[in-house]
C-alpha cells in the first residue's frame, strides 16, 4: 500500500526554508517541472528558476527556487536549491531581511541567468530554461 505523505524538505546553503509534511509538491526542473506524489519512483534531477508549489493538511504553499538539485526517494523529497524563498517571504511579511536588500538578491541572481543566454534567443525561451 502507498503512503498517504512525504516529508518536503527545502534548503539552500544558508538555511532550511521549507521542512513540511505534503501530500503534492510540483517541483520546477531543467526540462519543465515535476509533479510528485506519495510513492514516487526515486528520482535525481536538477532544478530550474520557477515556483515550487504543495500541498499539505492545511492548503497550497508557494516558494520560488533557483537552480540546484532534487532528489526523490521513499517518502521524502529533498529540494536543495541555490537560492530560495517563501512567498510570505518575498512579500515581507515574515522576513528580517530589507525588500531592497531581497530585490537586490533576486535582480543579481537573475541577471547571471540572463547573461548565460544566447543573444538573439527569444524571451519565451529564456524563461523557459
Amino acid at each position: 500500500m502507498l503512503p498517504d505523505s512525504f516529508t518536503l524538505e527545502v534548503v539552500t546553503p544558508e538555511r532550511r526554508v521549507v521542512r513540511a509534511t505534503a501530500v503534492e509538491v510540483q517541483i520546477p526542473a531543467s526540462e519543465g517541472y515535476i509533479g510528485v506524489l506519495p510513492g514516487h519512483a526515486p528520482l535525481l534531477g536538477a532544478m530550474g528558476t520557477g515556483e515550487l508549489s504543495y500541498h499539505d493538511t492545511q492548503g497550497i504553499h508557494y516558494a520560488a527556487v533557483f537552480g540546484g538539485y532534487v532528489e526523490v526517494l521513499a517518502g521524502r523529497v529533498i529540494v536543495l536549491a541555490e537560492a530560495a524563498e517563501r512567498a510570505d517571504e518575498i512579500n515581507g511579511i515574515a522576513r528580517g531581511r530589507p525588500r531592497k536588500a531581497r530585490r537586490k538578491f533576486w535582480r543579481r541572481r537573475l541577471l547571471r541567468k540572463k547573461s548565460q543566454v544566447p543573444r538573439g534567443m527569444p524571451w519565451s525561451a529564456r524563461t523557459s530554461a
